[in-house]
Formats: structure tokens, C-alpha cells, sequence
């Protein structure tokens, strides 16, 4: 079985988000492992109610949007999770988050043994 990966995304910052989930959606489609951890305020890409003011564009060129790359990734078994210190830090708890996402901590995130990838 391939060696898992874990993403840890940094930022919500669109190119961010959307190449760390096609990558995680990629990996998983070929039989990896994979998790992907939203560290401080990139929990802000996964609240339930986020809009991508990108993703109209991308809709129109056929290339999946942020939401869609979520829908897969949890779909393909992608591990999502959210930094409980990164959800106190942006009020993500009041607003939600996307249904298939966990919360967890760093420390979770690094005891698996996997392929570590920041973006």
C-alpha cells in the first residue's frame, strides 16, 4: 500500500486551497491515504457558508470548484480536518463548518505516518 499523505494548507487563500484539495483528490483517487489539515486561518476554507468569488470562472471552464473538490475529497475517504486553535481564532464555531469536516490538532495530524506536504 503507498505511504500516506497529510496537507497541511496555511492559508485560505484560493490557489491554496483549491491545489491542496486537487492534490489531496488526485492522491486518494490513486489508492493513498491522505488527510488534509487546515492549520490557524485556513479553517476559514472550510466553513460551510465560504463563497469563491474564483470558482464562477472555473464552473465555466470545466475545472472543478472548491466546493466540488470537497464534495470528492470526502467522498474518495480524504481526511478533513480543522485546527481547533485556527477555529477560536477565526469564529469559524459560530458560523459551521462543511458537513465532512472534523476538528482536531496538530499533534493528530503529525502521529500519522505519512508523506508530510505544506501549502
Amino acid at each position: 500500500m503507498p505511504r500516506g499523505l497529510t496537507l497541511v494548507v496555511l492559508s485560505d487563500e484560493h490557489a491554496r486551497v483549491h491545489g491542496g484539495l486537487t492534490l489531496a483528490a488526485t492522491a486518494a483517487a490513486m489508492g493513498r491515504s491522505v488527510q488534509v489539515f487546515f492549520q490557524g486561518e485556513a479553517v476559514r476554507a472550510v466553513l460551510a457558508d465560504r463563497c469563491w468569488a474564483k470558482d464562477p470562472s472555473l464552473r465555466e471552464h470545466g475545472i472543478a470548484t472548491v466546493r466540488q473538490l470537497l464534495d470528492q475529497c470526502s467522498e474518495l475517504g480524504v481526511r478533513l480536518v480543522a485546527c481547533e486553535t485556527g477555529i477560536h481564532q477565526t469564529g469559524a464555531r459560530q458560523r459551521g463548518l462543511y458537513a465532512a469536516v472534523e476538528t482536531g490538532g496538530l499533534v493528530g495530524a503529525l502521529t500519522e505516518d505519512a508523506e508530510l506536504v505544506t501549502i
